[in-house]
């Protein structure tokens, strides 16, 4: 003790301003016992450890939400590069493994995505709340049959990365749009009436626009999956700048849409259309069709877009429907198409081909809900 005394006497002596400090030290714990000074020093210690992890954990979720940002606008290398450096920190955070896996899957680098799938079912283990949308990706890069449904998630991120892209000034219309508007007018056009139209799938609005051509509008509703999409369709206004294209826009996946979009769920549509929709969804007979009965007024149209399985390598005679691995979409028969609808409770009214912007061939087909098939009036 007497050591202590005596270099805190020299210290005093020697360096300038020490006195200031021993005189702070003093007024402050002059009081205190050394029991209380140790409970001091360790809450100190605490709260200091505790505002560390604080300042740690908002860094992880600011690179974190910057990761997932760059991923839903397509900038994949720098949403790779901002989630290995988060890891790197703190191993395994949130999703973030999927998302590194994605995308090096939509870059091609199907060894490296499935080393991430695989990271992120274990280390999450059960309480992985993607494991639908991983066991899909690692079914795609293994190429194994039996694909018969794409997560919505993946559906939605997909369109939105596509909407990063959109550029007003640019025609995004394909020749199977054209052909289908102009099916439906003229079907339409001896009735001399307005018609409440539903667009299912939207998009960037381009049927929307099509139809706005022609004076066959009462109401247009556009339901989309993509968030951007149906953000775009709903910005868009007429040639007079004056309207909107659609009078309503709503993101909602058709399963929910009866059920969760109030009145214009609960609304009957004259002309129901579905530009190339079941090309991402296949478990078409047992939610659409009960979905479109729904929708469907006394007397409706539906107008239906899809691609041709026989353009496909791995066709074989008498196959149905094929999942396309590369191109993540399905392929129908057109005899399979038209059963469907016509075992549902619809009458086949026309079909034809169709060509998409993709350059792959398919089929335009109406079917309408009741029985004149003749009628050339709704």
């Amino acid at each position: 003790m007497q050591f202590i005394l005596d270099v805190v006497g020299y210290l005093k002596m020697k360096i300038p301003f020490f006195n200031y400090f021993v005189s702070i030290y003093q007024k402050k714990y002059r009081d205190i016992s050394i029991k209380q000074k140790i409970k001091n020093l360790f809450h100190e210690i605490k709260s200091a450890i505790k505002n560390i992890k604080y300042k740690l954990k908002n860094l992880a979720d600011t690179n974190y939400n910057l990761g997932i940002y760059h991923f839903h606008n397509r900038n994949l290398w720098d949403c790779i590069s901002r989630l290995k450096f988060l890891n790197f920190f703190t191993n395994g955070y949130k999703d973030s493994y999927y998302y590194i896996a994605r995308c090096y899957m939509q870059n091609l680098k199907y060894k490296k995505a499935e080393k991430y799938f695989i990271k992120h079912k274990q280390f999450l283990g059960d309480s992985n709340n993607l494991a639908k949308e991983v066991d899909y990706c690692l079914a795609v890069i293994h190429r194994r049959a039996g694909i018969n449904d794409i997560p919505n998630s993946i559906i939605a991120s997909c369109f939105n990365q596509q909407a990063c892209l959109y550029d007003s000034a640019i025609d995004n219309t394909d020749q199977s749009q054209r052909d289908l508007v102009s099916n439906i007018v003229e079907y339409v056009k001896d009735a001399h009436g307005k018609f409440n139209i539903l667009d299912i799938g939207s998009g960037f609005g381009e049927v929307g626009m099509l139809l706005r051509e022609y004076d066959i509008v009462n109401f247009l509703c556009g339901v989309d999956i993509s968030e951007k999409m149906t953000q775009i369709a709903a910005d868009r206004a007429m040639k007079d700048a004056e309207s909107k294209i659609y009078n309503k826009v709503i993101c909602k996946d058709i399963a929910n849409f009866n059920e969760a979009s109030g009145k214009i769920g609960s609304m009957k549509y004259d002309i129901i259309i579905l530009s190339d929709f079941i090309t991402y969804q296949s478990n078409i007979n047992n939610m659409l069709l009960k979905r479109l009965s729904d929708l469907a007024a006394q007397k409706c149209l539906i107008c239906i877009t899809f691609r041709d399985i026989k353009q496909l390598h791995q066709y074989k005679e008498g196959e149905q429907v094929l999942f396309h691995h590369d191109t993540e979409r399905f392929y129908y028969s057109d005899l399979y198409i038209q059963n469907l609808f016509c075992d549902g409770g619809f009458s086949l009214l026309t079909s034809q081909n169709a060509q998409f912007a993709s350059n792959e061939s398919g089929f335009i087909m109406q079917f309408i809900n009741y029985e004149d098939v003749y009628s050339k009036k709704i």
